[in-house]
């Protein structure tokens, strides 16, 4: 594997661990065994330059289920500035967000290191409200306390998120 494959490699890698295992709302920090945040990340609104979904009316949204009170805010967001929405695909599923969008088929809300080359970053120049930031902090489950494999799967996801930030 040569330097550009193992840099490709890790940035797949961190992404993966940050948006598909560790990351919370804000307003999770409270609750019990919801993991200590390691930094926080940048929400970002993301689309298709090609298609131009932020013009339509409504605003079709693609968003992750990020638990109701990120959702709120992000909704309530959007209706603070007047603009019209509906949401048309909901889905923890990060590529399914990603293929929607790459579609046109609507606007995503997602971090910004998950943002691929093929997506325009969006913002005020676009009719968008500002986002907020969520936390990533490494969660796991009781049932795995005894899983070698998730042991060293947890450390590892830990040391290249720490080498990462």
């Amino acid at each position: 594997m040569n330097q550009m494959e193992s840099a490709t490699s890790r940035a797949n890698f961190i992404s993966w661990v940050t948006h598909t295992i560790v990351t919370r709302h804000t307003a999770s920090r409270a609750v019990p065994d919801q993991g200590v945040c390691l930094f926080e990340e940048h929400l970002v609104w993301a689309a298709s330059e090609q298609h131009e979904a932020w013009r339509r009316d409504p605003l079709p949204l693609a968003l992750h289920e990020l638990g109701s009170n990120l959702r709120t805010q992000v909704l309530s967001a959007v209706a603070a500035l007047g603009r019209e929405y509906r949401v048309v695909y909901g889905s923890p599923n990060m590529r399914g967000q990603i293929a929607t969008t790459e579609s046109g088929l609507a606007v995503a809300v997602m971090s910004r290191c998950c943002v691929p080359p093929s997506l325009k970053i969006l913002d005020a120049r676009q009719g968008l409200p500002a986002l907020p930031k969520m936390e990533v902090a490494p969660v796991r489950s009781k049932d795995s306390a005894r899983s070698l494999a998730v042991d060293m799967l947890y450390s590892e996801a830990l040391n290249a998120l720490k080498q990462e930030r």
